[in-house]
């Protein structure tokens, strides 16, 4: 039996992981390595800070507990929480989850390191591509769109032909990590900017306002909760300096109609602008005066926050006094006899306790770790 939860709480990839799981075990595959990855490599020291988005972070230990096939006794699925933000903690992690293949210490900090060199080594391939194709745009007095999105909306399953199309419109194509080292965003933004993939997609809108012949069109997942937050950001990075900022929708789409005519009416409107000889300038900051949370404030303010998981969430107050906040955890009181509850309940068959999602999992393991 393959689990799959709710369609609605996943983003189209990690929805067709499960269904990759299924096809590597029917394949005959033995060993699956799909490790849960909580902090991504430091790109940006000014940014709060480098988190991998919770399905990165723990939906490889959601698979092993809800698919029973990758639990069979002929099966090794590894799946060890890794930092790729510390070297000497991702050896000893991955001496210990490789422990049943005899690999010397000496093997595994080898391997380690050639495989961080080659990580960096890809990464400034992309960065010089971005910025060969910003010379030839110079060049040939052409216009590109960064498409920017996730990772993995580069694979044609997820993205559904969009480079291609947009490409067929007359634009070159640039990844948004293609021409985020050249953004150098202004900060404090509004949202908090803690997750690694955000913050590339910020920084290559700062690199967009700056360059006339660039253009960015965002990929979202509406899947994914923490899209809803960049969304926001990136179109007020752009409107900032009078861009146009287009957003497509593409989880679980395959007709690509909506998105050419929302791509050729952003053509069109770069082609008004170009023919009126308009030259889109900074009207508004996009940075905003942050107000630091100080240790004094820390010990006046409280924190409250709703019940959402009888389960779990009533381990949270606990945990964050433990760090010195002020917590207070509220449970809506019973309505009175005679008077409907709004609060939604749940039925669960053999009365188990309800499964504990990527996202909580997430943030639980923030707060003790």
């Amino acid at each position: 039996m393959i689990w799959r939860p709710p369609r609605s709480t996943l983003s189209s990839s990690s929805a067709a992981s499960d269904v990759y799981k299924r096809q590597l075990i029917d394949k005959g595959i033995k060993t699956i390595f799909y490790p849960c990855i909580p902090y991504e490599q430091i790109e940006y020291s000014d940014a709060g800070n480098h988190f991998n988005c919770p399905m990165v972070t723990s939906y490889p230990e959601v698979i092993y507990n809800n698919m029973d096939v990758v639990r069979q006794s002929d099966i090794n699925f590894l799946y060890p929480f890794i930092n790729l933000a510390d070297k000497p903690s991702f050896k000893r992690q991955m001496m210990k989850a490789l422990h049943d293949y005899s690999f010397t210490k000496t093997e595994i900090d080898n391997a380690s390191e050639k495989a961080f060199a080659e990580l960096q080594h890809y990464k400034q391939d992309i960065r010089n591509k971005g910025e060969e194709v910003l010379k030839w745009l110079d060049e040939h007095d052409e216009r590109a769109i960064v498409l920017a999105g996730r990772p993995y909306h580069i694979d044609p399953e997820i993205n559904h032909g969009i480079p291609d199309m947009i490409t067929s419109l007359g634009f070159a194509v640039l990844t948004e990590d293609s021409v985020a080292h050249l953004g150098h965003l202004e900060r404090d933004i509004r949202v908090v900017d803690q997750w690694a993939y955000h913050t590339r997609l910020y920084e290559s809108a700062a690199q967009v306002i700056k360059n006339p012949r660039l253009e960015l069109i965002q990929l979202n997942s509406f899947g994914c909760g923490l899209d809803a937050v960049t969304t926001d950001q990136v179109q007020e990075i752009l409107q900032s300096h009078e861009k146009i900022y287009t957003t497509l929708k593409i989880d679980e789409v395959s007709n690509l109609g909506t998105a050419r005519i929302r791509v050729r009416s952003l053509k069109a409107a770069v082609k008004e602008r170009d023919d009126n000889d308009f030259i889109p300038h900074k009207i508004d900051d996009y940075t905003i005066n942050r107000v630091k949370f100080t240790e004094e404030e820390r010990k006046k303010h409280t924190i409250i926050f709703p019940q959402m998981s009888p389960t779990h969430f009533g381990l949270f107050e606990a945990v964050k006094r433990a760090h010195s906040y002020n917590s207070v955890l509220y449970t809506p009181p019973e309505p009175p006899d005679g008077v409907l509850s709004l609060i939604p309940t749940f039925s669960l068959k053999k009365k188990k306790k309800p499964p504990i999602s990527p996202q909580l999992t997430f943030h639980m393991k923030c707060f003790l770790f």
